[in-house]
């Protein structure tokens, strides 16, 4: 039982770097999916260390807010007309196309991150020759591995949105891309967080207790924990800030 404890120092220096590699690489996929929807709707954006900026709005986007603002210049602040006039359907319509084209972009991260993670662990379902009764994984094994563990995003989220709720004492409205993503669909505003959490949770379960060989367990656990972090304030607090702004 003491060798199922046991640490391998070597292991965990390696995965510790993976995890922190993991943590820049995913940041920035993220944020390349959100670029991705911006760049074929035709807008123009870049991608900085967490966060996308886009550099020119969507055409459909930047149509819709100048014709909004041709209505709103006519009718200043008094409803357009009748309920039913052309008028009043066109705005209603414009409004609708707008946030289509929010709702896209806020889903473009999030889908870019889940279909990453997704093709991970296919990858290891579908290969159990791999890893199946192994006391030792393979680096391919572990590449597999951590592209699962892309799923560690959404869990992490709702950890982060859920110690936020506690300290402000209240929901921070449309805070993250899950959030955005439910109140756009009339959904509570955790709802899509709290799915793709607990997701993501079973995908981690699902490595540890089924992939992960018992005696490499805790090594695994440790470094998780101790990339996980280190790779969260190399990128998003020191050095991501300075090398994209």
């Amino acid at each position: 039982m003491r060798r199922l404890y046991t640490l391998d120092y070597e292991l965990f220096v390696k995965l510790v770097i993976g995890f922190m590699l993991a943590t820049v690489i995913g940041t920035l996929l993220h944020e390349a999916g959100h670029w991705s929807v911006i760049s074929a709707l035709g807008g123009e954006a870049s991608i900085r260390y967490g966060y996308t900026r886009i550099e020119k709005q969507p055409g459909y986007w930047r149509e819709t807010n100048d014709t909004l603002a041709v209505l709103k210049r006519k009718y200043g602040h008094q409803p357009v007309i009748a309920h039913d006039s052309p008028e009043k359907q066109y705005q209603e319509l414009l409004n609708k196309r707008r946030k289509l084209i929010a709702f896209l972009i806020s889903l473009g991260g999030p889908a870019q991150t889940m279909l990453t993670g997704s093709f991970g662990l296919l990858l290891l379902m579908k290969n159990r020759r791999w890893w199946i009764g192994k006391t030792k994984l393979t680096l391919s094994v572990w590449l597999a591995i951590f592209t699962a563990l892309f799923w560690l995003r959404q869990p992490g989220n709702l950890a982060m949105s859920l110690l936020g709720t506690i300290r402000r004492g209240h929901l921070s409205e449309g805070a993250d891309d899950e959030s955005k993503l439910s109140l756009a669909l009339h959904l509570w505003q955790p709802t899509i967080l709290i799915v793709t959490g607990l997701t993501g949770l079973s995908v981690l379960a699902y490595i540890i207790v089924v992939i992960v060989p018992a005696n490499q367990r805790v090594t695994f656990l440790l470094a998780g924990l101790v990339g996980g972090i280190a790779g969260f304030w190399f990128w998003l607090v020191w050095a991501g800030p300075v090398w994209m702004p």
